[in-house]
């Protein structure tokens, strides 16, 4: 499954988000396609990352020390339900930052029977620079757009390129969502 939006959010909530994430830490412990056990520190390779929301069971749920941003983005997974109709029950939040000569490579997200949402930021309006989303299981590619959401199944195998212009930052921000039981 693959299916693309581009008028969820307002520009300015994109921009304000925009905006905050460029201006927190990142730090390069997003690792794709994690192999190693028990920390998960080996895979692929990294971007630099940060978590804003991960259930690890029903009961623990990390967040961010940014909770007003790990709040902001639980409401944003609520509003790309409304208007996907899905029903789905937020599982993590995870955000990316690429810049040129940053291409991630193939990797998945979860499950077969869960949903990943991705959101494309910048912190700046580009256009024609590269960034595109590519679904290598679906031999699918979505073009970068400010504020596009992408919503996948979270086990086909994709990627994202970064821009091609140096000092532009590619933003991602990923939400995984499976079914309400």
């Amino acid at each position: 499954m693959i299916d693309y939006c581009d008028d969820i959010f307002d520009k300015k909530y994109l921009d304000e988000i925009a905006s905050e994430l460029i201006k927190a830490p990142w730090y390069a412990q997003n690792v794709a396609n994690r192999n190693s056990w028990p920390y998960q520190e080996r895979g692929s390779h990294r971007l630099l990352g940060d978590y804003f929301f991960h259930r690890l069971s029903e009961d623990d749920i990390r967040y961010n020390s940014n909770r007003n941003l790990s709040n902001n983005f639980i409401n944003a997974f609520k509003a790309i339900n409304q208007r996907l109709n899905k029903d789905l029950r937020l599982m993590e939040c995870d955000t990316n930052l690429q810049f040129k000569g940053m291409d991630g490579s193939f990797h998945t997200d979860g499950r077969d029977d869960q949903i990943a949402y991705i959101l494309m930021l910048s912190n700046e309006i580009v256009e024609d620079i590269g960034g595109e989303f590519i679904n290598e299981t679906m031999n699918f590619t979505v073009p970068y757009k400010y504020g596009r959401v992408i919503a996948i199944t979270a086990s086909d195998k994709h990627r994202a390129n970064a821009f091609t212009q140096p000092h532009i930052a590619r933003i991602s921000v990923k939400w995984l969502g499976e079914l309400n039981a």
